[in-house]
């Protein structure tokens, strides 16, 4: 037995702490929902399928001994959640020193002989561990006065940090969907880009369906590259340049992954997002828009929206306001689809380029004067911007800034 033995161990209860931790967050959910509605003297469908769930009582309307079962249930997923979360916190720290080369501390050194006792593993090579950590820690020390330490890689974590979007993933209990997400999870890591474009196939299910397994996919690929971040910040982890370069290689490998997934995503959504524009409700309220703006600041006025408007020539600065306040109202005159699920406002040169998020929610990527047909090396720095949070503080504040600096700029024009 060797260490890539204990590495391959604790990534495989890494998976099995993630799916569970989840689970547990989906079900403590479902109870406080349900708490909620007997709260409010309601035994809703969801208290009713808990109990039968889990008790088989299909006719108890009792509010104060239906809402005793499920407080005295909440507590012990609850008390499950925080015990998982410190197995699933040790058992990562003990993956990430281990894959990449970092110190294994005496902490760590108990809980993987547990683990090699709980599997088993015979003596012998559970003292073979043991001596192969001794001697790892040794070389560790050795080589750490050549090391680039974490606090030197404040850009590179920076950079890391950035791009990601918030993944909103219904519940589904379809155990089916699940196996097939395993599955796709395995093809994935274990084949090139170009095999997965080929044999990654879940047209059997609906769109929804679709969208969910994708989600989840997303969700996946972001937890790993989140992991990456989180070693880069540990500072009591150090780097040399050879492991520095396989973390940015499995960052790029992980990100490739990622936008993979992403385009497939927008596939799905792109023609629903045709038939959105298309037919919209007649309800003016529906209609409304919420707009969310690209940035990599939490400096409002650092948005690439502003920034863009800034590198715009004042004459364009009318048409532009107009542009967005008239597709908040839900006017659908100046929209164009074009590609990877992005859509733009245009009107003569001036494109305005955003990413649906969502029911009436949209990503604003940005702004720009089209100078020529072929002006792809524009639209794809958009398209590679970061997806907005759904802040509507942030959004309001970006709001403020550009609309008084458009008709502050507007009133110097009419002068």
């Amino acid at each position: 037995m060797h260490l890539i033995d204990v590495q391959n161990l604790f990534y495989n209860d890494n998976l099995y702490y993630k799916s569970e931790i989840n689970y547990l967050n989906k079900q403590i959910e479902l109870y406080k929902r349900a708490l909620s509605d007997l709260e409010n003297k309601k035994v809703s469908q969801i208290v009713k399928d808990l109990i039968y769930e889990k008790y088989h009582i299909s006719n108890n309307r009792n509010i104060d001994i239906l809402y005793g079962i499920l407080k005295n249930d909440l507590f012990t997923l609850e008390k499950r959640l925080e015990l998982i979360n410190k197995k699933y916190s040790m058992s990562l720290s003990i993956y990430n020193a281990t894959k990449y080369r970092q110190t294994i501390t005496p902490d760590m050194i108990a809980a993987i002989k547990e683990k090699l006792i709980e599997e088993k593993v015979k003596d012998a090579d559970l003292i073979k561990i043991m001596e192969l950590i001794k001697v790892r820690n040794g070389n560790i020390l050795v080589n750490e006065k050549n090391a680039i330490f974490s606090e030197d890689l404040f850009l590179v974590i920076n950079m890391l940090n950035s791009g990601f979007e918030q993944i909103d993933v219904p519940v589904n209990n379809n155990k089916l969907l699940e196996h097939d997400i395993s599955n796709a999870i395995n093809i994935i890591n274990n084949n090139s880009l170009t095999i997965i474009d080929s044999v990654l196939d879940f047209s059997k299910y609906n769109i929804q369906e679709q969208e969910y397994i994708y989600k989840r996919l997303l969700v996946y690929y972001q937890d790993k590259i989140y992991n990456l971040i989180e070693v880069l910040k540990n500072k009591e982890y150090y780097f040399d340049i050879e492991l520095l370069k396989q973390i940015k290689d499995e960052y790029k490998e992980l990100y490739y992954i990622y936008m993979f997934l992403r385009n497939r995503l927008d596939s799905l959504t792109i023609v629903q997002d045709e038939t959105v524009l298309i037919n919209l409700s007649t309800d003016e309220e529906d209609n409304v828009r919420n707009l969310y703006y690209s940035s990599n600041s939490e400096d409002a006025s650092k948005c690439y929206f502003i920034k863009d408007l800034k590198e715009i020539r004042e004459k364009a600065n009318f048409t532009i306001l107009d542009l967005i306040r008239n597709f908040k109202l839900g006017d659908n005159r100046d929209i164009k689809i074009i590609t990877n699920g992005f859509i733009e406002l245009k009107h003569d040169q001036i494109r305005i380029i955003l990413k649906p998020i969502g029911k009436n929610n949209y990503s604003v990527m940005g702004v720009f004067i089209k100078k020529s047909d072929n002006d792809s090396k524009t639209y794809k720095k958009l398209f590679d911007r970061p997806i907005a949070i759904k802040d509507d503080e942030y959004s309001k504040l970006v709001e403020e800034y550009y609309i008084d600096y458009l008709e502050s700029n507007k009133r110097k024009g009419t002068r």
